[in-house]
C-alpha cells in the first residue's frame, strides 16, 4: 500500500526549529569542538530558556497583591510545578553581563545556583560551559532569547527534540546509544496505548517515551498527571517485548518533510496502529480520519478471527520483491548457505538498495561485465580471424 504526504508548510515550529538550528550552527561552525562536546551546553540553554519562561509566567501570577506581608519564595515555585531560578540564573541576566565578562563561567555559576535551589536537579544540569570562546556563547543566548515568551511547553519539546535529532546524526550513533526519531517513538507510544498506570522506560534517553505517552493521554481528553506515572534509567538495554506483530510494511506510509527526512502524520499513526489492533481483536481508533485507508486495505473491518462464511480468515503468502521471500533449500544451496536476506528478497522496482546490498549487486554485476568482455574479446579474435582467411582466400 502507498500513502505518501507532503511536508505541510503552515509548520511555524518547524521554522523556528530551523532557524534556531542554521543560527546555532554557525556560531559553533568555528568553535573547532566535535558535536559530542557542545550538544550538552547547547541543549541545557534551551532547558534554561524554558525554565526561565515558565518562572516569569508563575512569577506573574504570584506576584503578591499590594500590602501583602508575606512575600513569595522557592516553595511557591515548587508548589506551582515551576523550577526557581534566582536573579543571577535569569536569562535577562545572562544577557545583560558586560563586555569581558567570562560568559561561561558566568552560565556555569548560573545552573549551580539552580541546583542548590531545586535539589531535585543535583548534579543534572552541564557545567562546561567555559569551553565556548565568551562571544560565540553570548551569540548563543541571544539566539536562544528570540525563543517567544509565549511558546508553551509543547514548543520548547519540539525544539528540543529536533536539536537532539540533528545533534544525534552529527555525532553518530556508537556504543550501542541510537537516538529513536519521534515519529518511531509516536508509533510505539499508539501501539502500546498508555491510558493509564505507570510506564516504565528502561532505556529512557532524553524521556521521548514520556513526553509521547502524556500526549497521548491528553489527546483522548485525560489529565497525564492524573493517569500515568513514569519511572525511567538510562544505561540499561534489556527490555520485554510481548505481542508484537512483526514486518508491517510501513516502507510507502509516510510524509515527507524534505530530501533526506520522513515523518508520520496523525492518520498515518492511527493507520499503523489500527493494524495492530486488528491484530489483537481490537475495535480500530478513526479520531485522526485512517478510517478510508483502513477500509481500502481490510474491506470488511471486524474484531472477529472468523472468515466471511463462518471458516477461519485466511490469507495466502505471497513474496514481495524487496521485502521478503519463501526461499527454497535448492536456491539457498545456489547461494552458498549464504542467508543473506538480499540475496533472495531482491529489490522492488525504483527503491534504494542498503549499502551491503549495493556492493553485493556492484561486485556481481562487474563479475558478469568481465565475462561478457572476455567473451567479446573472444568473439573480436574469432572474427579477424575469419576475415583474414576470407581476404586471402
Amino acid at each position: 500500500m502507498h500513502w505518501t504526504e507532503p511536508a505541510t508548510s503552515d509548520d511555524s515550529h518547524a521554522a523556528l526549529e530551523k532557524t534556531l538550528w542554521d543560527a546555532a550552527n554557525q556560531l559553533w561552525a568555528g568553535a573547532s569542538l566535535k558535536p559530542s562536546e557542545y550538544s550538552p551546553t547547547v541543549l541545557g540553554l534551551i532547558f534554561l530558556r524554558y525554565a526561565d519562561v515558565r518562572f516569569a509566567a508563575v512569577a506573574e501570577d504570584l506576584k503578591p497583591q499590594p500590602g501583602a506581608r508575606r512575600g513569595i519564595g522557592p516553595a511557591d515555585f515548587h508548589a506551582a510545578g515551576v523550577i526557581f531560578l534566582p536573579d543571577d540564573a535569569r536569562f535577562s541576566h545572562l544577557l545583560s553581563l558586560p563586555e569581558g565578562t567570562q560568559v561561561g563561567q558566568a552560565v556555569n555559576d548560573a545552573m549551580r545556583a539552580i541546583e542548590k535551589e531545586n535539589p531535585d536537579l543535583a548534579d543534572v544540569l552541564p557545567k562546561t560551559y567555559h569551553i565556548l570562546e565568551s562571544r560565540t556563547l553570548a551569540s548563543l543566548l541571544k539566539t536562544m532569547a528570540s525563543i517567544p515568551m509565549d511558546k508553551g511547553g509543547d514548543t520548547f519539546g519540539l525544539i528540543y527534540e529536533y536539536f537532539l535529532g540533528k545533534f544525534a546524526m552529527s555525532e553518530g550513533q556508537k556504543g550501542g546509544e541510537f537516538y529513536t526519531p519521534t515519529s518511531i517513538v509516536r508509533l510505539i507510544v499508539e501501539i502500546l496505548e498508555p491510558y493509564h498506570g505507570r510506564i516504565l522506560d528502561p532505556a529512557c534517553g532524553s524521556g521521548g517515551m514520556f513526553i509521547q505517552s502524556a500526549r497521548f493521554v491528553e489527546a483522548h481528553q485525560k489529565n497525564p498527571t492524573a493517569e500515568i506515572s513514569v519511572h525511567g534509567q538510562e544505561g540499561v538495554t534489556d527490555t520485554s517485548r510481548a505481542n508484537h506483530v512483526l514486518f508491517i510494511d510501513a516502507r510507502h506510509i509516510f510524509r515527507q518533510l524534505d530530501r533526506a527526512h520522513r515523518d508520520f502524520t496523525n492518520a498515518q499513526l492511527e493507520f499503523l496502529a489500527n493494524i495492530v489492533r486488528l491484530h489483537r481483536s481490537q475495535p480500530c481508533e478513526f479520531h485522526h480520519g485512517s478510517e478510508p485507508r483502513i477500509r481500502e486495505l481490510f474491506s470488511q473491518p471486524t474484531t472477529s478471527r472468523k472468515g466471511p462464511k463462518g471458516g477461519a480468515a485466511t490469507l495466502a503468502y505471497q513474496d514481495v520483491a524487496g521485502l521478503c521471500k519463501a526461499a527454497s533449500l535448492s536456491e539457498i544451496e545456489q547461494q552458498g548457505w549464504s542467508l543473506n536476506p538480499g540475496r533472495y528478497v531482491g529489490v522492488a522496482k525504483g527503491e534504494d538498495l542498503s549499502d551491503e546490498d549495493f556492493k553485493e549487486k556492484l561486485a556481481s554485476l562487474n563479475e558478469e561485465l568481465e565475462s561478457l568482455n572476455a567473451e567479446a574479446r573472444d568473439l573480436e579474435a574469432r572474427i579477424a580471424e575469419n576475415v583474414v582467411e576470407l581476404l586471402t582466400a
